[in-house]
């Protein structure tokens, strides 16, 4: 599918295209789901700024920089970034990671190349394909 822009299409639309946000403006959310479907709950963020997931949503934006797409937290100078283990956070922009969804509704790092996950009974989004991986999807704001 070729890539089209906000004012061409509609935002599943355009989440859909590749790259699935390089064009796109706006606010949005990240709903996480089991590997079996059944929703989990939102990335959000704990007093660290430690990716988790809960019942309530953070609301993020895109950012682009140079081509790339980094999901960064509106009037903040935070985005969703991998630490060197593995673990979700949001950072300043020194450590910014960028992100790709595949085919398969998985959000995959591309500073490590894993894939969005958890382990069972912790709260954590890691970037860590020996976990449990997330199912994802984003919803527009």
């Amino acid at each position: 599918m070729d890539a089209v822009s906000p004012t061409e299409a509609t935002f599943a639309q355009a989440m859909a295209t590749r790259p699935q946000s390089a064009l796109m403006t706006g606010q949005f959310r990240i709903k996480l789901y089991y590997p079996s479907g059944t929703f989990k709950g939102y990335l959000n963020r704990n007093g660290d700024n430690w990716a988790i997931y809960s019942q309530d949503p953070l609301t993020l934006e895109f950012y682009e920089w140079k081509g790339v797409t980094y999901y960064k937290i509106p009037g903040e100078g935070r985005y969703l970034s991998v630490s060197n283990g593995g673990s979700g956070g949001f950072y300043g922009w020194s450590g910014a990671s960028s992100f790709r969804l595949t085919d398969d509704k998985e959000l995959v790092s591309n500073y490590n190349g894993q894939r969005a996950s958890f382990r069972n009974g912790e709260p954590w989004v890691y970037f860590w394909d020996e976990y449990n991986i997330f199912k994802v999807e984003f919803e527009k704001v």
